[in-house]
């Protein structure tokens, strides 16, 4: 206005005022007010339509809108009959924990100081017939590993050009001292099924990666170390990298890197190639940094060859009346990347066509994304329901698994995830795991993801999420949870009982004694017929070597009925033995089948006589708890002590002769 009327230079100064005003009144004033007098008499009626808009909205980013919700009684008592009926999972409770097993990884199968295990992937393989889960490692070069004396330019970047191989374990097999028993080892690497062999161990492009490697050169790539022959070498034959024969390509690359060796070095011809962005989170987004990508990238054999899978998102921070978690309110698990460890090769599948967002950049990069269906059968038996989906899932589920507004304004139903039960857990929050069992309501045995919750500010167990991963089933999701007259431990209170039981407590006295470092492992809940089993294992490492060995097994069970009550001798019991079979023979009277076997599972010179009284099993745990409690006072030098847990231990073994 000021510009065609007659110019007067308070007006811009007037102006200024009135702004500063309007926002104090706006942005300040009217709103206290009518927070004060309109809405806070009767806050919830005037805000449960946009509490309706959040949880709706909430629930649609984040995928919450299809997870299926169902009871999960706890009516159901465990016993071997029950147990044998779930041999597979029995058979795939996982014994070993990720990052410990990534310390007996590097000890045991490193071999060179020049390779380095940094991953430890949790997946499933046929193994001669058997659906089993198991964890692998890939063996990455670590040129930093190499001796200071040798970090030359030509073993740096010509020689020392790639890993070798992959270690794989059941999650649950152990050898005579504890120590991982591999299903994959050693370079070459010798496998143990053929859905396991590998035909092209070398790991080109991996987590580790380098600076840059030059292949296919006159100069031999070290391989693998060989045995009494010598070390083996070979020349790269794939694809992967990019020309480096001509004067322009040894120019750029000398400027980027800054340096003139690919003038001045012989060993570059024609056909040499250069490889940059061996690493393939750099290299992933470098292809696609509009994707977030999931922090687990794991390998996968397949056909012969080794692939990383890694899971992608589309995220972004504008859905409309959204719950943020973090900088995003909404994400989708859209693409799966396989990257050809060999080749560097990527392909893109898209696993969620629904996805609004992920259609749109198919439209932008046309050619770039391949329908999910064209994914080889060999790899698709390999996708998982990935970690960071599921953990940003069961953050927004803990809150947004409820659709009512009044419910969700009064924060009666309020969940949260359990706190970390474990030693060597990375974060406060406990951390899902994926097992193989038969989710309730189903007819087979799957690979799927778990996490148990807890009601906000308690500690017994409100129900558990899960996530399907194998197909025709991938990508559902379903929660369970139990009836409100139900009491279900949870991780905190069952690890709490563990500790308080006498026989755990004294054991891991004595080792601490004897200078051994006690590593529990991670607590896992398996839902099994109506039930819960809880088991734990419990690892040794030696004070001078960095290698766990797993020693106990720890199960903990509570009966849900009268009859179970009376089956196991008490309202709950906790077992720690040796094996998980021995520690469920203590519990219910019998190991479970073997898996794959139709006989009892028997320790040796045990023979299996028939079902085992309550009371004979309590005079077991009893003998057990007093030897151990009279070693640790002989240990002590309490020998009061000790002759009078002695002459205990008689009197309890005298009675269980007599209930022979």
């Amino acid at each position: 206005a000021n510009a065609f009327w007659r110019r007067r230079w308070r007006w811009p100064l007037f102006s200024i005022g009135g702004w500063v005003v309007a926002l104090i009144v706006v942005r300040v004033v009217f709103p206290a007010v009518m927070q004060s007098l309109i809405v806070s008499p009767n806050q919830q009626a005037k805000e449960q339509s946009y509490i309706a808009y959040n949880i709706a909205a909430t629930r649609a980013a984040y995928h919450l809108d299809k997870i299926s919700q169902t009871q999960y009684p706890l009516t159901g008592d465990l016993s071997t009959a029950k147990l044998a009926i779930n041999d597979a999972t029995i058979r795939n409770i996982r014994l070993w924990d990720p990052r410990t097993l990534l310390a007996s990884y590097n000890q045991l199968q490193k071999l060179r100081n020049y390779y380095q295990f940094t991953s430890v992937g949790v997946d499933r393989y046929d193994v001669n017939g058997v659906y089993r889960e198991t964890m692998l490692a890939p063996r990455e070069i670590n040129v930093a590993g190499l001796p200071a004396q040798n970090r030359t330019w030509v073993n740096q970047h010509l020689t020392y050009t790639h890993g070798f191989g992959v270690v794989v374990s059941a999650v649950n097999q152990v050898t005579s001292d504890g120590s991982p028993d591999f299903l994959v080892q050693d370079v070459p690497p010798t496998s143990s099924a053929p859905d396991l062999t590998i035909t092209q161990p070398r790991i080109y492009f991996g987590l580790l990666g380098t600076n840059y490697s030059l292949v296919d050169t006159k100069t031999a790539e070290f391989d693998y170390p060989g045995g009494g022959g010598g070390d083996v070498y070979t020349h790269y034959t794939g694809d992967g990298g990019i020309p480096i024969g001509s004067a322009f390509n040894k120019l750029a690359f000398s400027v980027r890197f800054g340096t003139i060796r690919f003038f001045t070095s012989n060993s570059i011809d024609a056909k040499s190639r250069i490889i940059i962005r061996s690493n393939i989170v750099a290299r992933l987004h470098a292809a696609a940094p509009f994707l977030t990508l999931d922090q687990n990238p794991y390998m996968v054999i397949a056909d012969g060859k080794l692939y990383w899978i890694a899971d992608a998102y589309t995220t972004t921070s504008r859905y409309p009346y959204s719950q943020p978690n973090g900088a995003i309110n909404y994400i989708r698990n859209s693409v799966k990347v396989v990257i050809d460890a060999y080749t560097g090769a990527m392909k893109f599948y898209v696993s969620d066509p629904t996805d609004p967002i992920i259609r749109t950049y198919e439209k932008i990069f046309p050619g770039m994304f391949t329908p999910f269906t064209s994914m080889p059968r060999t790899l698709l038996a390999h996708v998982r329901y990935p970690q960071d989906m599921f953990n940003v899932q069961s953050e927004m589920f803990a809150t947004y698994h409820v659709t009512q507004p009044n419910v969700l304004y009064s924060k009666n139903n309020q969940w949260e995830i359990p706190s970390g039960t474990s030693l060597s857990s990375a974060t406060g929050q406990m951390e899902p795991y994926y097992v193989i069992m038969r989710l309730p309501g189903e007819t087979r045995d799957e690979f799927v993801q778990i996490l148990p919750f807890v009601p906000n500010s308690r500690q017994n167990m409100i129900g558990w999420l899960a996530a399907q991963s194998d197909m025709p089933n991938y990508g559902r999701a379903v929660s369970f949870s139990f009836p409100s007259d139900a009491t279900a431990y949870g991780p905190a209170q069952v690890e709490a009982a563990v500790n308080q039981d006498p026989t755990v407590s004294a054991q891991l006295t004595l080792w601490g004694q004897e200078g051994s470092r006690v590593i529990i492992g991670n607590l896992l809940v398996m839902p099994i017929e109506d039930s819960l089993l809880y088991v734990q294992p419990l690892y040794l490492q030696s004070s001078t070597t960095p290698l766990p060995q797993l020693k106990r097994v720890i199960v903990f069970y509570r009966a849900s009925t009268t009859a179970g009550v009376s089956m196991i001798g008490g309202q709950q019991v906790v077992a720690m033995q040796p094996t998980l079979a021995a520690s469920l023979a203590q519990i219910f009277g019998a190991a479970p089948p073997a898996a794959g076997s139709g006989t009892p599972v028997t320790t040796p010179g045990s023979t299996t006589t028939g079902p085992v009284t309550a009371r004979v099993k309590n005079l077991i745990a009893q003998a057990n708890q007093q030897f151990l409690a009279a070693q640790a006072a002989l240990k002590a030098g309490n020998f009061a002590g000790y002759g009078a847990k002695v002459k205990a231990l008689a009197a309890t073994l005298k009675a269980l002769q007599a209930a022979k």
